[in-house]
């Protein structure tokens, strides 16, 4: 069946409205995608539904959303707002204005905690007794610019209507995914390039998987993650649904790298009782197994305590085997995992205490973790969990909500193996409010990058790079016109060479000429 992607998909469900409907049933597992809920506004863009699995039809174009005056494209792709609103919340940003973090609370009780994840359940936890937010303590400045300049340049290849994330497989090294916030995974193809010049891109006509009938937009909802299997037969994705419930799917990918979409294996849910903070960053490490993203669940301060709490999968990254389980269980718990007999923490829990880990990423040389962390009103924050030391975050407490970033937030007892911050700064330093993590370039293209961990922030639209030496972390100068804009995400290839996601586009870092 052909798809499509409409530019008005962006605006299928408008800013700000978390889902009122009441949740989902819990999810089996097992079997095709579920159809849509029946009679849905979002049913997709050509009108055409398959009631056996929920994905839109179409008439196999992908168009680009409307330029605006300055050829980038109307709307600025706020996770909080596809529609154009002023700046806040980006992706994961929510909270980064404090009073402002409500989300949008679920009509079915919103302040209790999530009862229902499946395939193994998530308790959630009550909040406990908890005290004023402490001051904070010094935060020494950036550091300065790299010393040397390093000819950068970002090449726009193709304008996008709210990417968030990019995924590469092995047997197609012409090609990207990338998944589009209202629910569409779509394919571009490359001519492979030259020792001298980085490969052109073009986008298919056909989308891969079209799943706007089933994904929510409000809030800071959508497609928010999206992976392949390291063998490439597998396509993983991570989205929420109208109900207000995360989902991660598997599909089977032919050789050519088409996907049949009603051939969908529902992995795992999670009920979300906000419309914020959800997470969603799903990819495989090094040890082959797949890691995938939770934020604390939503509203300001964490008012679940979930961040604290190891038997909820929210405010965490969770590590399991995609391959089918004993008992029927739609996947298999590693035996490596800390909390592996359920007894002090969910099973699937590989580290905790995060408030919404927006993007981490495994360093291809070293396994090294690098988690991104966005903050409340305060502090952002990105941690390196070495491989060497406790297996790349292995039961890691990231802090919150006891903590935010090295300040004290709910609590002034540090809790028990917190991780501090490697890199730390306050909100308005250098107009940042909101971090968006990235990767640890290991390309060849760009030698004078080789090591650093690149990352950005949502708010001030820049590249910064840290290169571990005595903590500093230094800005990347860059050109190119139009200016990069809000950076939403970032992608690696399998060369190592570095994309950038902003509102209306992909880039490429390049050297400059």
């Amino acid at each position: 069946m052909a798809l499509v992607l409409l530019a008005a998909a962006c605006a299928a469900n408008p800013a700000g409205g978390a889902d009122p409907r009441p949740q989902s049933p819990a999810a089996t597992g097992s079997g095709s995608e579920p159809a849509a809920p029946a009679g849905s506004a979002e049913a997709g863009p050509g009108g055409e539904q398959d009631s056996a699995n929920g994905v839109s039809g179409g008439d196999g174009q992908i168009d680009t959303p409307p330029a605006g005056p300055d050829g980038t494209g109307t709307g600025d792709g706020r996770i909080g707002d596809v529609s154009g609103a002023t700046p806040g919340d980006g992706p994961g940003t929510a909270g980064s204005e404090g009073n402002t973090d409500e989300g949008g609370p679920r009509s079915d009780g919103g302040g209790t905690p999530p009862s229902g994840s499946s395939a193994a359940g998530s308790t959630g936890g009550a909040a406990s007794g908890s005290v004023a937010p402490a001051s904070a303590p010094p935060i020494a400045e950036p550091g300065p610019r790299f010393p040397q300049p390093l000819g950068l340049t970002l090449t726009r290849i193709a304008d996008l209507p709210t990417p968030l994330a990019l995924a590469f497989r092995a047997q197609e090294p012409g090609s990207l995914y990338v998944a589009l916030r209202p629910g569409v995974v779509a394919r571009l193809r490359s001519d492979g390039g030259s020792a001298d010049a980085a490969p052109t891109l073009r986008l298919d006509g056909d989308a891969v998987l079209d799943m706007t009938a089933r994904v929510a937009t409000g809030g800071e909802m959508g497609l928010l993650g999206l992976t392949f299997s390291p063998s490439g037969d597998r396509l993983y994705r991570s989205s929420v649904t109208r109900q207000l419930v995360s989902e991660l799917w598997e599909w089977p990918v032919a050789a050519d790298g088409s996907v049949d979409a009603g051939r969908g294996r529902l992995l795992l849910t999670l009920e979300q009782p906000f419309s914020n903070h959800n997470g969603g960053d799903v990819t495989f490490g090094p040890d082959g197994y797949l890691y995938l993203g939770f934020g604390d669940g939503g509203g300001g301060g964490d008012p679940l305590r979930a961040g604290q709490n190891p038997h909820d999968w929210l405010g965490t990254i969770l590590r399991i085997d995609p391959r089918p389980g004993p008992a029927g269980r739609p996947y298999t718990i590693p035996a490596g995992n800390p909390y592996a007999d359920g007894m002090a923490g969910a099973p699937e829990v590989w580290l905790w205490g995060a408030r919404n880990p927006w993007r981490f990423s495994f360093d291809r040389v070293t396994g090294d973790l690098w988690v991104a962390d966005v903050g409340q009103d305060l502090l952002e924050e990105i941690n390196r969990l070495p491989a060497a030391e406790g297996g790349a975050g292995r039961d890691a407490n990231l802090g919150w909500s006891d903590y935010e970033g090295s300040n004290p937030f709910w609590s002034n007892t540090e809790p028990p193996g917190h991780v501090r911050p490697t890199i730390e700064y306050r909100h308005g330093e250098d107009r940042r409010c909101s971090v968006t993590g990235g990767y640890v370039y290991r390309g060849s293209r760009l030698p004078g990058l080789a090591g650093v961990y690149l990352y950005s922030d949502y708010c001030d639209g820049t590249i910064w790079g840290y290169t571990g030496a005595a903590g500093a972390h230094r800005l990347i100068p860059t050109s190119g016109d139009p200016p990069l804009g809000a950076v939403l995400s970032f992608g690696q290839g399998p060369d190592g060479e570095i994309y950038v996601l902003t509102p209306n586009a992909l880039w490429r870092l390049e050297r400059s000429q």
